[in-house]
């Protein structure tokens, strides 16, 4: 989640967003991430079972990789 806050958004070639849709699309990712960490934890709290908590929490785990194999592709985030 760490690395997913910290990057927001890679601008791919294909995308090849303007700088405000790219700023944009970073703060919306940021603030998607936020409210899926508070449903997390409203979840814990809920006596929630853990698998449950697992599989929503792989999905970051993905979205991170994913950025982090397009960052490693191709050098770096051309617009950071």
């Amino acid at each position: 989640m760490i690395f997913v806050f910290i990057i927001g958004a890679v601008n791919n070639d294909y995308i090849d967003w303007t700088a405000d849709e790219f700023q944009n699309t970073k703060t919306r990712s940021r603030i998607v991430l936020l409210a899926e960490l508070v449903i997390l934890i409203v979840a814990e709290k809920g006596n929630i079972p853990v698998t449950f908590l697992f599989y929503m929490s792989y999905g970051h785990q993905l979205c991170a990789v994913a950025l982090l194999i397009d960052i490693l592709k191709k050098g770096g985030n051309k617009d950071e």
